[in-house]
């Protein structure tokens, strides 16, 4: 199993332990500081983030994107967010639909 894919169950398991329910927006802040994606060094983390982003993965039930209001971001938030194509990614939903 290569770290990408550890990486990306880490970010299910931690996704699972903080929503509500299925396809809810959620910080990625609480992803990273979550109890298994916190173990992994941050630059491998953002590479598999990025892998998601891009969408060309097969894992297509993950979605990255940027919190429409700017003004309700706080420093952790900000920290912890994914630069792609020009936009901050700081907020996650895995399933749900779309």
């Amino acid at each position: 199993m290569t770290d990408t894919i550890r990486i990306i169950e880490a970010i299910r398991a931690d996704y699972a332990a903080n929503a509500v329910h299925d396809g809810q927006w959620m910080p990625l802040a609480w992803i990273r500081e979550g109890e298994h994606t916190a173990r992994f060094p941050r630059t491998d983390v953002d590479a598999a983030l990025r892998e998601l982003a891009r969408g060309d993965s097969p894992h297509l039930d993950i979605l990255l994107e940027e919190q429409a209001n700017q003004k309700t971001l706080t420093c952790a938030d900000r920290d912890a967010a994914i630069r792609v194509g020009g936009r901050d990614l700081t907020e996650i939903r895995i399933g749900g639909g779309w």
